[in-house]
C-alpha cells in the first residue's frame, strides 16, 4: 500500500504539468458552470409542519386537555394525511398547542390543510362555549423580504397611514408579491371629558349624555375592574 502510494506521488511531481492542465480545466468548467447554473434569491422551502392553537380563557390544564386538546386531536387524526408519530400536543392553563406533520408530499400540503382548517372549524361548534378560538397556522415557509418604514416631521398617524394603505395597494400588484402586511398603526379615537359641575348647572345627568351618545352610535367601555 505505501509503495502503490509512492509511485502515485512520483507520477505527480514527474507530470505537473498534466496535473496544472486537469486543475485549470476543472476551475475552467467550474467558472462556466457558475454563469448557466439555476439560481434562485428567494428560493421557496415547503414545510409540511403546522400547528394548531386552541384559547380556552379561564379553564385549567386538565380542563383544557380534556375538553379542547382531546376532541382537536381527533378532528386531526381522522385524517390519514395526519403524521402521528410526529403530533405532539401541549395543553396549558387557558391555552393548547398541537404540532403536527404531514405524510403527503409537499405539493399537496396546501390541499390537505384546507381540508384540516374546514374540519376544525366544524368541530368548533361542539367545543365548549367558553372556547375563545381555535387557530391553524401552517405556512411557517413564509418569511419577511422587505422591511419599508415610513416616518415624517409634518405629517400626521392618519396620513401616513393612508400613504401606507396606497403603497400596499401598488406593492400587491408586483405578480411575485405574495402577502402585505401595514404593522404600528394607532387607532384613533374621540375623547371627551365631563365638568360634572356644568352639567349639574344646565340640569343634565352623565346617564342623559351617555344615552344621547350611545343613540349616535358611540361605543363606550363597560367600565373597570380594580382588584385592589
Amino acid at each position: 500500500m505505501g509503495s502503490r502510494t509512492s509511485d502515485i506521488v512520483k507520477g505527480v511531481i514527474a507530470h505537473k504539468k498534466i496535473v496544472y492542465f486537469v486543475v485549470a480545466i476543472l476551475v475552467a468548467l467550474g467558472i462556466i458552470g457558475l454563469f448557466y447554473m439555476n439560481k434562485d434569491e428567494f428560493p421557496s422551502f415547503e414545510l409540511k409542519n403546522g400547528l394548531i392553537v386552541g384559547v380556552y380563557p379561564g379553564a385549567g390544564a386538565a380542563e383544557v386537555e380534556d375538553q379542547l386538546t382531546r376532541p382537536l386531536e381527533d378532528a386531526l387524526f381522522s385524517f390519514s394525511e395526519i403524521n402521528r408519530d410526529n403530533t405532539k400536543s401541549y395543553s396549558k392553563d387557558g391555552l393548547c398547542y398541537i404540532y403536527t406533520d404531514l405524510t403527503t408530499p409537499a405539493s399537496m400540503k396546501n390541499e390537505v390543510w384546507s381540508k384540516i382548517k374546514l374540519k376544525l372549524e366544524a368541530a368548533k361548534q361542539t367545543l365548549p362555549p367558553g372556547v375563545m378560538a381555535v387557530a391553524v397556522v401552517d405556512d411557517f415557509s413564509a418569511v419577511s423580504s422587505l422591511l419599508i418604514a415610513l416616518e415624517s416631521s409634518d405629517k400626521g398617524y392618519s396620513e401616513m397611514k393612508e400613504y401606507a394603505e396606497n403603497l400596499s395597494i401598488l406593492l400587491r400588484r408586483i405578480p411575485d408579491m405574495a402577502n402585505v402586511r401595514i404593522i404600528g398603526t394607532q387607532d384613533e379615537e374621540i375623547a371627551v371629558h365631563v365638568d360634572l359641575d356644568r352639567l349639574s348647572a344646565y340640569g343634565i345627568s352623565p346617564a342623559m349624555l351617555m344615552l344621547d351618545y350611545q343613540s349616535s352610535g358611540m361605543q363606550a367601555a363597560s367600565g373597570d375592574f380594580d382588584t385592589e
